[in-house]
């Protein structure tokens, strides 16, 4: 088709154009053009094709695309000249990680009802632009997102995509030599860095006002900021995208069906699309690389003490009854022991994804197993357990009286000025009536019965 239309329709195309194609809701091209194409027969305009709008897009310059479509920090990373970018060749010589909260409203397993928005941790290798592990929470951004986006990251796929029924290929895995981080209070959790220190496991902080140096995990957090925002429920990135759309009342998927739609969108499309700067795909760039190299990715000798060595930990005191911590008791054997050998205090790591078993050390070396005294049958996370203490206090307290200090004051002067006149009345001043109408040689007999009944 000639590229060549009426002023009508080019005037169509350029509004649609600005409206919808350079937008931070970075709408697909068959999107825009079907858009377009709506426009076009509304106003008995003849459709125009693909083709045609593809010339249009070309000609318009690509730091301008960028900066509408992902921002002016991804404009910067991309068009600037800038210093200190990271020169990295190598699979997992950096793996850069982050948070954000996405543009999509959640809603319960059991109930229906909309829950908020969830928080996605990533980490992404620089060298590949591949994914290495994803974690989604409710939770706001902590150290353990970190922990468990790191494990999963550090570990094979496979047990964990068969689980949630994702039929694609994640081949990603291994210790990376550097972590990339911004400054936040998370990111330099104590038992996180712990556990880099104690696996040569280098953590950079990337410098304050330098924010090219974590582009690459921004960018493709904002190309699944992208993806979300086509899911029913979405909020957008802004309140003119918005409009009029609730996305309260929209909203249809759990946070299972959220992380699979991601997960389904990173493997099958984002993966497998060619990058500008790789001049391939992310997929194609990782398995070439490791193959050019001879070598293998580096994974834990012990798999259970790797995992151990990044848990959050605390130290709880030995009590009677056990040890103590979410408000529930574990015991086991080695826990005896150590309080027949005199030791009071020890370590304890836990895993907030399940808090039937908790692990205890008491030189931080040898960890052993308690577990809670509540087991129950299926796995119990820290927030779900959180959840159910919190319901049942709501539950307790949904009917108590509100405290009325007035009233318990009025009744206390009340209580205060009868005694007041029977004292004087015990004194022989006056013979008067209480405010309660009774008279005060009634009020005796009746305290003197009182007592009598009291002593037989």
């Amino acid at each position: 088709m000639s590229t060549r239309l009426s002023d009508a329709h080019e005037a169509i195309i350029e509004r649609s154009i600005r409206h919808e194609f350079l937008t931070r809701n970075r709408i697909k091209l068959s999107r825009v053009l079907k858009f377009i194409n709506s426009k076009l027969a509304g106003q008995g305009l003849h459709t125009v094709s693909m083709s045609a709008l593809k010339c249009r897009i070309v000609t318009l310059p690509d730091r301008l695309v960028t900066q509408k479509r992902e921002g002016s920090q991804a404009a910067r990373q991309d068009f600037q000249i800038v210093k200190g970018r990271y020169e990295v060749k190598d699979p997992l010589s950096v793996v850069q990680v982050d948070h954000t909260k996405l543009d999509v409203m959640v809603v319960d397993l059991e109930t229906g009802e909309c829950i908020g928005r969830p928080y996605l941790t990533t980490l992404i290798d620089l060298a590949t632009r591949m994914p290495t592990g994803i974690f989604l929470s409710m939770d706001a951004p902590s150290a353990v997102n970190l922990m468990m986006a790191f494990h999963r990251s550090v570990f094979p796929k496979t047990e964990y995509l068969a689980v949630l029924g994702i039929p694609h290929e994640w081949p990603v895995y291994g210790i990376p030599q550097t972590i990339s981080s911004d400054n936040g209070a998370d990111l330099k959790s104590k038992a996180f860095n712990r556990g880099l220190d104690q696996y040569g496991i280098e953590h950079i902080f990337r410098p304050i006002a330098q924010p090219h140096l974590g582009g690459h995990v921004e960018r493709f957090i904002g190309t699944i900021q992208g993806f979300v925002q086509t899911l029913p429920g979405t909020t957008f990135s802004n309140v003119g995208a918005k409009g009029t759309y609730q996305p309260e009342k929209q909203a249809r998927l759990t946070l299972l069906d959220i992380e699979r739609l991601i997960l389904n969108f990173m493997l099958r499309e984002y993966v497998c699309d060619k990058k500008r700067r790789l001049l391939t795909t992310p997929l194609n760039m990782w398995n070439v690389s490791w193959q050019e190299s001879g070598a293998i990715p580096r994974l834990p000798l012990d798999p259970h003490r790797f995992r151990l060595d990044f848990l959050p930990f605390e130290q709880r005191k030995i009590q009677r009854e056990g040890l103590e911590i979410f408000g529930m008791f574990y015991r086991c054997d080695a826990l005896q022991k150590m309080k027949n050998c005199g030791v009071q205090n020890v370590n304890v790591k836990y895993d907030p994804t399940d808090i039937r078993n908790i692990h205890i050390s008491a030189d931080d070396e040898t960890y052993y197993d308690a577990k809670s005294e509540k087991y129950p049958r299926y796995p119990l996370s820290l927030d779900d357990w959180k959840r159910i203490n919190r319901d049942r206090d709501e539950r307790l307290n949904r009917n108590l009286s509100a405290p009325d200090p007035a009233l318990a004051h009025d009744f206390q002067k009340q209580i205060l000025h009868e005694a007041k006149q029977r004292n004087r009345a015990k004194n022989g001043k006056f013979g008067s009536r209480l405010s309660g109408g009774k008279d005060i040689r009634n009020l005796r007999d009746y305290e003197t019965q009182q007592r009598w009944r009291n002593q037989s």
